[in-house]
């Protein structure tokens, strides 16, 4: 893969040649001076300083040499004294470096010693410990000559490894400043720091190391199997950025197939997918797949909120990615191009991801050859909406609606839809009885295109589509009668304390009557006319919603009320509920301006702001429920929503 891309520009380091071994120590402890060059560390790795040169440490295609010469030496010492390496172990872990000093001025080859539970060395463990420890490892690694850095524990990793899976972006700048050859010092598995940062999910490391990670040397990180493990790793953790910036930088990446990868997380792996179909798998990635409230809708499409920006900047990026995926596999062989949008089109549909179905017919429209009635199926089972509206926008839903079939129960596709839905569709819609109204909606729906012999069609149990829909839902149907009554009691007491509440206030007028008229002493101020008004709308609208809520306790509870004569009464007594506290609180405040406030407009500044605060307090708790049963009962629906990108 190096030699399709152009090496990035990276100067040459000449301070890491052989001829350069020695690092300056005048700012250390004589006692340390020992240290300081090439062949005494070499000393301290191995006995026999003989037997090595410098460059069998310095050169990145020699380091496995190094990896079993520290290896055998460090046991031996592990071996030796116990409770010694407990001690420097635990000044390690308390970041004690006055006190680690005085153990490897005793013995110099503590510094390869395993001192860890899986044998790593000291750097190793202290750049793990991430921020809490950075004095001890910035004055252990300006100790230590930039060859010591690529020092390796029993698993073949260096130090910078350790970096990498911690997130202690600190810790590896500080590494590769001083030998900018570690980023590309692999495991014996041949993957690099770069994809040790990637699986552990470090973004901000995962930039910094490749930007520092060379794709010139032997082995490269970029190409082959490791290239595949990196791309792969990214879009499992959602490196989205990344996996497009490999991509593009790497061509052949796109089209890899990931059963090549040299993974060892098998147990959720993506043997034998390319990266299209990996990313077909990914339903969270996409604008689609996302699920938002009212206000994080509205702020989507303001100006950036982080959390909210974050998701969308994401949503682009893999809309970007995925065209890049699209180009690249088009101009595969035709048996190997139709083999992955195949896959990719299939596993789109199998996760609902409307925009990987769009993309891929767009790349290459003999796609629509996949558009069969097992798609349609899985659109219809899982409630895939989009996916249906694709359909019908593409115009072949009539046929497929008649085509799909289960042969093994004799089901037509009202049948199927009569099924019910998995529960992860279901959690998407809150509360049993708006999750009744979405079945509905899915069962109208596939009906009115269906042909009417079908709704008399009987399945191998001798039901019906309706019966078949009523015995599946029966449960449901009982959750949504239980949520409803709960619901409507509660909005039935809070109606009933209003009304009290306000009628009082009606009778017991602010300031009192004069004593001869019975005229109300503030009745010609504007104030008091606005209390008046306020507790009057508040008590009608109370007793409104009350009743209103009444009717449906006593509703009878068919399968068919729960469309559109349930929700309506839900929406017209929340509706007047929130009417009546908001009226409620305004006839209150007024009531206390008239006493107390004597013109003063602090007064009314801050009984307004309290009084908003109960408004507002229901409206963030009531509010969104109300708004999803307006918009699910008289909104648009959730068919005839077609995406807003052109098949062409």
């Amino acid at each position: 893969m190096a030699s399709s891309s152009s090496p990035r520009p990276r100067d040459d380091n000449s301070a890491n040649s052989p001829n350069n071994s020695k690092i300056d120590i005048a700012e250390h402890d004589e006692e340390f001076a020992v240290m300081a060059s090439s062949s005494l560390l070499l000393s301290v790795i191995d006995d026999s300083p003989n037997n090595l040169n410098c460059s069998s440490i310095n050169m990145v295609q020699n380091a496995d040499e190094c990896v079993s010469v520290v290896s055998s030496s460090s046991c031996e010492l592990f071996e030796e004294d116990l409770t010694f390496f407990l001690e420097l172990y635990q000044a390690v872990l308390n970041g004690d470096w006055k006190s680690a000093s005085k153990f490897l001025k005793h013995d110099p080859k503590l510094i390869s010693a395993p001192i860890g539970t899986d044998g790593a060395p000291v750097l190793h463990i202290a750049v793990e410990l991430g921020v809490a420890s950075m004095g001890f490892v910035e004055k252990l690694v300006e100790f230590m000559p930039s060859e010591a850095l690529t020092l390796r524990d029993s698993d073949g990793a260096t130090a910078l490894f350790s970096a990498a899976r911690a997130g202690n972006i600190k810790a590896a700048k500080l590494l590769v400043n001083k030998n900018p050859s570690l980023p590309n010092i692999c495991q014996l598995d041949n993957l690099a720091p770069l994809h040790t940062a990637v699986r552990y999910g470090h973004k901000e490391l995962t930039l910094y190391l490749l930007s520092v990670t060379r794709d010139d040397v032997d082995p490269c990180p970029f190409s082959n199997s490791p290239g595949f493990e990196l791309l792969r790793r990214a879009l499992m953790v959602g490196f989205h950025d990344v996996a497009l910036y490999l991509v593009k930088r790497y061509p052949d990446l796109a089209t890899c197939n990931f059963g090549s990868a040299c993974h060892d997380d098998a147990k959720d792996s993506d043997d034998d997918f390319a990266p299209l179909t990996v990313l077909a798998k990914r339903p969270w990635a996409f604008r689609s797949g996302s699920r938002f409230n009212l206000w994080q809708l509205i702020i989507y499409h303001l100006p950036p909120i982080k959390h909210i920006q974050e998701t969308k900047t994401m949503h682009s990026l893999t809309l970007q990615l995925l065209n890049h995926l699209c180009t690249e596999v088009k101009d595969l062989e035709v048996p190997r191009a139709k083999e992955i949008f195949r896959q990719s089109f299939i596993t789109g549909a199998k996760y609902g991801i409307p925009e990987i179905l769009e993309e891929i017919i767009k790349s290459y429209p003999f796609a629509l050859e996949y558009l069969n009635e097992n798609v349609f199926k899985l659109a219809v089972l899982n409630r895939y909406e989009k996916i249906f509206n694709l359909i019908c926008k593409i115009g072949m839903h009539r046929q497929l609606i008649i085509r799909t079939r289960d042969d093994s129960n004799n089901d037509n596709i009202l049948h199927l839809v009569g099924k019910l839905a998995p529960q992860h569709r279901l959690s998407l819609v809150s509360g049993a009885a708006l999750q009744m109204q979405r079945e509905l909606h899915w069962f109208k729906e596939i009906e009115k295109y269906a042909p009417r012999t079908f709704s008399e069609s009987e399945n191998i149990n001798k039901d019906k589509p309706k019966m078949a829909f009523i015995k599946e839902h029966e449960n449901l149907i009982k959750e949504g009668e239980k949520w409803m009554k709960g619901t409507a009691k509660c909005y039935t007491l809070a109606a009933a304390l209003i009304a009290t509440v306000v009628f009082a206030a009606a009778i017991t007028i602010p300031g009192g009557n004069h004593d001869d008229t019975g005229i109300p002493n503030f009745s010609k101020e504007n104030t008091f006319k606005v209390f008046a008004v306020s507790d009057a709308l508040s008590l009608f609208l109370s007793i409104a919603s009350g009743l209103i809520c009444l009717s449906i306790l006593t509703a009878r509870y068919a399968e068919d009320d729960f469309l559109f004569a349930l929700p309506r009464r839900l929406i017209f007594g929340l509706g007047t509920l929130f009417l009546s506290v908001t009226f409620m609180m305004i006839a209150y405040s007024s009531a206390i301006y008239l006493l107390f406030g004597e013109k003063k407009a602090w007064i009314l500044i801050t009984l307004a702001a309290l009084a908003c605060l109960p408004v507002t307090l229901y409206g963030i708790l009531q509010f969104p429920l109300l708004v999803e049963l307006i918009y699910s009962t008289y909104g648009p629906g959730i068919f005839g929503k077609h995406s807003n990108h052109l098949i062409r």
